[in-house]
């Protein structure tokens, strides 16, 4: 391995059979040794870049549209209702809620 000086800084040439992925690095020390390691991509986004795509089709999957359900306001409105009716007819076990005093 070669060692060149350019004023203050020392460039090292590393060989191909140690080429690291990626275009970024980090260098730190470990005791006397010097350690460089490539740049861990965070986050789900920079793991998908690095997959590389598959080369086989995927099955045919039933995947049928499931019928719509009721919306928030119509199971409230419906909630409101049966309220109603129980407070109209306390005698079918329902039981009378008045406002006020």
């Amino acid at each position: 391995m070669s060692e060149q000086r350019h004023g203050r800084n020392q460039a090292v040439r590393i060989p191909v059979e140690f080429e690291l992925p990626g275009d970024e690095a980090i260098m730190y020390r470990d005791g006397v040794r010097l350690v460089i390691e490539p740049v861990r991509k965070r986050g789900l986004l920079a793991l998908l870049k690095s997959m590389k795509p598959l080369d086989e089709d995927f099955p045919a999957i039933e995947d049928p549209v499931p019928a719509p359900e009721a919306s928030c306001d119509a199971l409230f409105a419906r909630h409101q209702h049966h309220i109603r009716s129980r407070q109209e007819s306390p005698s079918q076990g329902g039981t009378e809620h008045r406002k006020g005093g």
